[in-house]
Formats: C-alpha cells, structure tokens, sequence
C-alpha cells in the first residue's frame, strides 16, 4: 500500500553541521517507514542566535505519516524521536493533498502600493513602491513527489500598512489562498500540541 509522509521543519540559521545531522536522523526515519512520497515545510528565520542546548541548534521537526485512511505525526529533534501522535481527519496534511495543484501555483506578492507622480504632456506618472526587509522569516515547502518548492516570507504576508499611510495592495490577496491556510493549519496544530505537552519522548 502506498505511503505518504508530510514533513514540516522549523530551522534556525547557523550551526550547518548540526543541521545535517538533524536532516540525516529525519532521513533515516523515513527509510525505516518505507515510504515512497514525502513533503517537507520549514520555517527559516535568519539573524537568530543559536540556543545553549546542542538538542535545539536547529528547530524540531514535525513528520506527518498519512498510511491505511490514517495520519500520525512524529516530532523530531536533534536527539530524539518522539512518539507519534494520532491526528484527526482534519489535518494539514489532508490540506495539502487536497489543494497541492493550487497551491503549486499560487504566488504571493511583496508589499506594495502605486503612487502617482507628476503629469508630462497629458500623461501621468506612476510608481509603484515596495517594501523588503534584510531578517525575516521563511515558510518553506519542499516535495520531490507533488513537485512543490515554494518559499513564503513570512513579512510579505503580514505586511499591512506603508510609513507614509498607504496599504499594502497584495496583503489581502497574500492571506486569501490556500498556502496561507496551510502555514496556519501546520503552525497551529504544533503549537497546541506542544502547549498541551503532547509530544512524549521515546
């Protein structure tokens, strides 16, 4: 029977050889599943500074295991596999199934308005002006089988008004499709999972 796995990583920046290891214990558990497709989301924030803790130089893993009508999730960290947790039918992973041709094709915009300027022989000006910031952070999703490889900045979605008072044109168009369902869908459920301290070590 086919196998399905969703994977979702939360990545620090610095520390790539830590990185790897956590990228080759992810590995290793998906052989150990003999699963033939896989997605990967990752959120990267550059700029941060790395924890005391070895276990946390790069942010736990989440893989979401979708075999026999059911899902499980595996948090996976620098040290440890954690047990797997039996999710609902309404998951993230069941998301992206059902809306990954769309969301394969949905662009978000960076933040920008037009200005009009000057008028010059009975034509008018116009600028458009956008926004970037050096640090931020990245929702990234990755998969080799669903041909997806998108990364998301996280400030193009949240950016919603300019210095000089003018609104970000693509801010409710940026939170209106199904990517932004997905990264809320996926951070949520951790968050609440790791709240209610869900996530039991091995």
């Amino acid at each position: 029977m086919k196998r399905l796995l969703f994977i979702t990583s939360l990545f620090l920046t610095g520390n790539y050889l830590q990185g790897q290891r956590l990228e080759t214990r992810v590995k290793n558990y998906i052989d150990t599943q003999e699963t033939d497709s896989f997605f990967i989301y990752s959120e990267y924030c550059n700029g941060l500074i790395p924890p005391f803790d070895s276990c946390l130089y790069e942010e736990a893993q989440y893989v979401f295991i979708h075999k026999n009508q059911q899902t499980h999730l595996v948090k996976i960290d620098g040290c440890t596999v954690f047990t797997p947790i039996k999710l609902s039918e309404n998951n993230p992973f069941l998301f992206y199934l059902k809306n990954v041709d769309t969301i394969n094709k949905e662009v978000i915009e960076p933040p920008s308005y037009i200005r009009k300027g000057r008028k010059t022989k009975g034509t008018s000006e116009v600028v458009i002006m956008s926004a970037s910031v050096s640090h931020s952070c990245f929702h990234i999703f990755k998969s080799t089988t669903y041909k997806t490889n998108i990364s998301i900045d996280d400030f193009d979605l949240n950016f919603k008004v300019f210095e000089d008072g003018y609104k970000n044109m693509h801010y409710e168009q940026n939170r209106g499709i199904q990517t932004y369902q997905l990264i809320n869908l996926t951070t949520n459920l951790i968050k609440k999972l790791e709240q209610d301290g869900k996530f039991i070590k091995n």
